[in-house]
């Protein structure tokens, strides 16, 4: 039975999808705030709730996770210190796409810094609070 050019492209998104599915994700929260402040982080999605952790400063946390085949994955955290309280998208299906493996997130005063490309380790995307 020979594929006709809809089903060939049905078949070939599919195929796509299986590649990427099943990949891992390790989301990696730094403490960059200041020496002696720790920062509490809540990390939770639809399905998963992380708990509440206490990160010194210059240490992480990390948690794996591998994400749905219909790139809706969501984990999301809340990030507080000194008074100050910040919710945050930290993975995101559609908009994280980049971050296939490590993800890692600085978390400052000023906001939450990322590189979703490990080939350039100097480049760095911030989110100002």
């Amino acid at each position: 039975m020979a594929f006709s050019g809809k089903n060939r492209s049905l078949s070939l998104v599919f195929f796509m999808l299986l590649l990427t599915w099943g990949d891992c994700v390790v989301l990696k929260i730094v403490n960059k705030l200041s020496q002696g402040t720790d920062l509490k982080v809540h990390c939770e999605s639809g399905d998963d709730d992380l708990g509440k952790k206490t990160i010194s400063f210059g240490k992480s946390w990390e948690f794996e996770f591998i994400p749905n085949i219909w790139r809706t994955t969501l984990y999301f955290c809340r990030f507080s210190w000194q008074g100050v309280s910040k919710r945050f998208d930290v993975y995101d299906g559609f908009k994280h796409d980049a971050c296939r493996s490590v993800c890692e997130w600085r978390v400052s005063r000023q906001g939450l810094c990322t590189n979703p490309y490990p080939l350039y380790p100097h480049r760095f995307y911030c989110y100002h609070w």
